[in-house]
């Protein structure tokens, strides 16, 4: 599974369904994204959220859970 898709799954499961709508669409994903720094837009915008389950996210996250793999390169 690509690693957008299983970011955007924890972010649904998370019931933040506008970040999971982003994530399906490379918004923080490391080689699709228009971000400088996707990454650190991820750990913003959850943070800015600031719910148990979205630092539960946040934490997987810095963890390197969602980081893109280089097969995922375009």
């Amino acid at each position: 599974m690509h690693t957008k898709e299983i970011l955007a799954k924890a972010l649904d499961e998370a019931n933040l369904p506008d970040m999971a709508a982003k994530a399906r669409h490379g918004y923080y994903h490391d080689y699709e994204s228009s971000l400088e720094t996707p990454a650190l837009q991820l750990a913003y915008d959850l943070a800015k959220v600031g719910t148990q389950a979205a630092l539960a996210v946040g934490a997987r996250h810095l963890k390197g859970e969602f980081d893109a793999t280089t097969d995922e390169m375009i």
